[in-house]
């Protein structure tokens, strides 16, 4: 079992939680909040186990998640919480074929677990036979407990990964963005298109977006694009392209550069505009992306409001 930066506090008992935490939305941060107080109460370090690839990834093949963060991003979200550990565990199937008992023996080598907190449907261990139950017996003999936290409600649903994967799946962004508690986006590198944006006299830009994120579903999307430490209200189109079926991420601003190849764009999505409209021709293109002055107030930070 190979973990990122545990070994650096093997003397000092730690309350941990562990999970994928894909998007660290509302319910992960109130995880996280509660394992923070406790290891405070105890005089303990507080400690967060991210698993990468997503479980059901390399159980699997190729009916994984797709993921609402990169890993980098995700490890940045968790590192901005305030635990004193995080640290990402390689998910692989040798893993899978361990029984509960032999996976947290295995972790009691790497740290000093005092406590363990974990939702109450969490589960590891070969055929996920690690129940909270069956934690808790194990850990009366390797010496921790565990604490099952109810999971967040808001507005009477359940705070969950999957439950945002839908909401973007179906280009609900703005009620992904309540349960993130921020915007959902994504990071890809501009890359040369079909041109068409300097045909229509239209600064655009085509964002290649890395493989296994969630896209949002086909349309155009008040948006903001950021490069570096510039940001400009855009309209985001997530569909195919005019040519093809191939589904693409293209960007639109007035103020964008025009020379964006090779160059990092981070894409946050305000909310769907107009559903998918095919784009079949240049002049259905002209004729949304004339409408783009009439977006402006759409576009304004203060009038899509906070996630609190």
């Amino acid at each position: 079992m190979q973990m990122e930066r545990l070994s650096m506090a093997p003397e000092h008992d730690v309350v941990l939680t562990m999970g994928v935490f894909d998007g660290v939305h509302r319910g992960h941060r109130h995880l996280a909040q509660q394992v923070k107080r406790r290891a405070q109460e105890l005089g303990c370090l507080s400690g967060i186990i991210t698993l990468h690839p997503h479980p059901e990834a390399v159980l699997r093949p190729g009916n994984g998640p797709p993921y609402l963060v990169t890993l980098d991003e995700r490890l940045a979200l968790l590192r901005g919480l305030g635990l004193d550990l995080v640290a990402r565990l390689p998910f692989t199937l040798e893993l899978a074929g361990l029984s509960a008992l032999e996976f947290m023996g295995l972790l009691r080598q790497h740290l000093l677990l005092r406590e363990l907190w974990v939702g109450p449907d969490f589960a590891l261990g070969h055929r996920r036979e690690g129940t909270v139950t069956r934690l808790a017996e194990i850990g009366q003999a390797l010496g921790y407990q565990v604490h099952a936290v109810p999971p967040l409600l808001l507005n009477g649903q359940t705070v969950s990964s999957s439950l945002i994967r839908h909401l973007v799946r179906q280009g609900q962004v703005e009620g992904a963005a309540r349960l993130l508690k921020r915007r959902h986006h994504v990071s890809g590198t501009a890359v040369p298109d079909d041109q068409r944006g300097h045909y229509l006299d239209f600064p655009t830009a085509q964002v290649a977006v890395a493989d296994g994120l969630a896209l949002p579903a086909s349309g155009v999307y008040a948006a903001y694009a950021r490069l570096g430490s510039k940001q400009w209200p855009a309209l985001a189109y997530v569909g195919s392209s005019l040519a093809g079926t191939e589904r693409r991420l293209e960007v639109h601003t007035p103020d964008l550069a025009d020379d964006l190849y090779g160059q990092s764009l981070h894409v946050e999505f305000v909310r769907r505009l107009w559903s998918d409209v095919g784009f079949a021709s240049a002049q259905t293109l002209t004729t949304q992306m004339e409408k783009v002055p009439a977006q402006r107030r759409v576009l304004n930070p203060l009038s899509v409001g906070t996630f609190d």
